[in-house]
């Protein structure tokens, strides 16, 4: 994690002195450059993630190849951009998509000195733009349409699931915006998890490029005789994007470009205004430093202090925002799962447990960070069950990327742990928890965790003694809710007739999981068929075979699958539709073949000349 951590912020810093190169800066006042957008509060406030800072640190690649193909004639520069718009699309952070298209879009608009660019150089770049982002999408296939697939079931796609007020979550608070000057200036978030009118630890703790990088900013927009507008502007719209529906233009803007709506956490666009001021301090330096009549060491001597400067300004806050701890972390379960045998049961790759602390906090101290830091790991939040092999039941969906029924569901316990009903805990014996992990509040706000274990779990794929069909999903809901979801019964989602239906009784001898589907092998008495219930997502079981042969799939409990299996012993295999992922690796792979015959053929032809 360190390392991946580290070799995106490198790359990030290298990318940014490659665009400052393609600007005019010497390597050395280049290297300051890529110094002051590394070392920015955005982007050391994003070095924790994972996907995050994978699109971020390619930003500046973007703004260095569409500066190239202005520049430069040949396909190299459609190339480059190609594959970085293939990665861009591989990182799956769709807002490091929307801050590309802007920066491109500025770097093509802005002007250059003539002598630098060739005539209708501006056309030409954005015709390969066009291209280039077409076969970037072709390679990044494999992975781009499956995901679209899969989200268009989702709150981020699904229609009218997710709107304005949703997509306004997680905006900088106003209260923040002087923090845009210096860190600190509202609180320490190194610290704290609030402060007045801040009520949620940030998503960015630090939003400033740093004093140095100031005054370097100040001296690009006064001394710079290069065109300031275009990185003025993405400073400024990063900033308007970031306060959401405060802006007063959100309402606006999510009209007009659909896709704002979809990132939430509107405090991310403030990458985009780390790329505009970092834009505007490299032209600072090439003013104060390039044009001055000095001699190389004098230069180097300047630089070395700048660089220095921005060092001894930002070293503190960016170690504290990624702080580094023990490894054990990752290998010693917390003590309230040491009952719990990571082992695959009967009918599951892992037991289940459902985590009331993670629907209902467990009163954590806004005050002492670090205290909540060391407290977290023995919380067995969903996130520690999965680093030792246990999986988890109705999980919060925090970035609502989670299906809409299970988000639904995932809902409706949150509301009734909250209403103090006992459905939560029937639902999640239901669907096969083996226990429930809550905490224990103790004098002077000290907290521990506990493990209740089910009295009787049962598994969560097993055959029905029950069935209850409708074909209204809200009655069945209904009918669910005031039966307290019995185990016994199979709530199926079908046109048939609400009758009951016979059932024979059955049992699932053996099982294996794998990512490309579950394969069970089951046995029925028979004379009747029996209803197999399979507890997990209908979007990771959408197709159904018996002994290979298609078989139809039925809706169970609002969002979860189910299968009529004749008496005989039988192997049933559920797995997600693989259609688009099929036309995904086929349309990645004929875009890759074509990126070859462009990178390739002109220098065949010109050795055989």
């Amino acid at each position: 994690m360190k390392a991946w951590s580290l070799l995106h912020l490198a790359l990030a810093v290298v990318g940014f002195a490659a665009f400052s190169r393609r600007l005019g800066l010497a390597p050395e006042s280049a290297a300051v450059a890529g110094l002051v957008f590394g070392l920015s509060g955005p982007s050391v406030s994003i070095v924790p993630f994972v996907s995050t800072p994978s699109s971020f640190a390619l930003l500046p690649w973007v703004a260095s190849f569409v500066l190239d193909a202005r520049t430069a004639s040949g396909r190299r520069p459609l190339v480059a951009l190609a594959l970085v718009s293939a990665c861009l699309l591989l990182a799956s952070a769709p807002e490091g998509v929307f801050h590309a298209a802007l920066i491109a879009g500025a770097v093509l608009l802005s002007p250059l000195p003539e002598k630098e660019e060739p005539i209708r150089s501006r056309p030409r770049a954005a015709v390969v733009m066009a291209a280039a982002g077409a076969l970037g999408a072709g390679l990044a296939a494999v992975s781009l349409l499956p995901s679209v697939a899969y989200s268009a079931g989702t709150l981020r796609l699904a229609s009218g699931a997710m709107g304005e007020r949703f997509g306004g979550l997680g905006s900088l608070p106003a209260a923040r915006v002087p923090e845009l000057l210096a860190d600190g200036l509202v609180a320490d978030w190194t610290r704290v998890a609030r402060a007045p009118d801040v009520t949620a630890y940030p998503f960015l703790p630090s939003i400033t490029p740093g004093r140095v990088a100031w005054l370097l900013v100040l001296a690009g927009l006064v001394a710079s005789r290069r065109n300031r507008l275009a990185p003025a502007l993405l400073a400024v719209s990063g900033v308007v994007l970031a306060l959401g529906p405060a802006s007063g233009l959100w309402g606006a803007l999510c009209r007009v470009v659909p896709l704002v709506s979809k990132i939430r956490f509107p405090e991310k666009h403030l990458l985009l205004s780390a790329f505009g001021l970092a834009w505007l301090a490299a032209l600072g330096i090439e003013a104060f430093v390039v044009r001055a009549e000095r001699g190389r060491r004098q230069v180097f001597a300047v630089l070395a202090l700048v660089a220095l400067g921005i060092l001894v300004d930002r070293e503190s806050i960016a170690r504290r925002l990624s702080p580094v701890g023990e490894a054990t972390l990752l290998s010693r379960p917390p003590a309230v799962l040491a009952e719990v045998p990571a082992t695959a049961s009967l009918s599951g790759p892992a037991p289940r447990l459902f985590s009331i602390v993670a629907h209902t906090g467990w009163g954590s101290d806004p005050d002492d960070l670090e205290s909540d830091a060391r407290t977290n790991p023995e919380s067995a939040f969903p996130e520690y069950q999965g680093l030792f092999g246990l999986a988890s039941s109705f999980p919060p969906d925090y970035d609502m990327t989670l299906p809409v029924r299970i988000w639904e569901w995932s809902e409706l316990v949150s509301d009734g742990l909250s209403a103090k009903s006992p459905f939560p805990l029937r639902a999640a014996r239901a669907v096969g928890a083996i226990g429930a992990v809550d905490v224990l509040r103790g004098p002077a706000n000290a907290v521990s965790f506990r493990l209740s274990r089910f009295r009787d779990p049962v598994e969560p794929y097993r055959f029905a003694a029950r069935l209850v069909r409708d074909d209204d999903d809200r009655r069945l809901v209904a009918r669910l809710l005031s039966e307290g979801f019995d185990p016994k019964t199979a709530y199926v989602l079908d046109a048939a007739p609400s009758a009951a239906t016979d059932l024979s009784e059955g049992r699932v001898l053996s099982l294996s999981d794998r990512p490309s589907g579950l394969t069970l092998r089951v046995h029925v008495e028979g004379p009747a068929p029996g209803f197999l219930m399979v507890y997990r997502p209908r979007e990771a079981a959408e197709e159904a075979f018996i002994d290979g042969k298609k078989a139809r799939l039925l809706d169970v409990a609002h969002g979860f699958a189910g299968v009529f299996v004749g008496p005989g012993d039988h192997d049933v295999r559920l797995q997600p539709n693989t259609r688009w992922l099929i036309i995904g690796a086929l349309m990645s792979a004929a875009s890759l073949v074509l990126l070859g015959a462009i990178a390739l053929l002109p220098r065949r032809r010109k050795q055989s000349a």
